[in-house]
């Protein structure tokens, strides 16, 4: 299922964006699946488990949509495949940095 030092490598690695003076944008992802952007995937804060994956255009569709929008600079925004389509502006107010 993975590396034991993965779960502590990416908080790690989170916790040195986080502290550094950069403009940043962390999106966090369960399971990446190969896949054609669908535009149904959620964003925000969600409760996610193993059993969630989303395709990696959708996450490179956030991404993108990120780069546009400065609501995103200095939040980590989950994504995972979802029933509701997605907007590029997704309010992140109060969102778990």
């Amino acid at each position: 299922m993975g590396s034991r030092s993965l779960l502590p490598d990416s908080r790690a690695t989170a916790s040195a964006v986080q502290a550094s003076d950069l403009d940043w944008t962390v999106v966090r992802a369960p399971r990446v699946v190969v896949g054609d952007r669908t535009g149904i995937y959620r964003t925000g804060r969600l409760e996610l488990g193993p059993w969630n994956s989303v395709t990696n255009g959708d996450v490179a569709d956030l991404m993108l949509g990120c780069l546009d929008d400065p609501a995103t600079i200095r939040t980590a925004p989950m994504v995972a495949q979802g029933a509701r389509r997605a907007t590029r502006r997704v309010p992140l107010e109060g969102m778990a940095q």
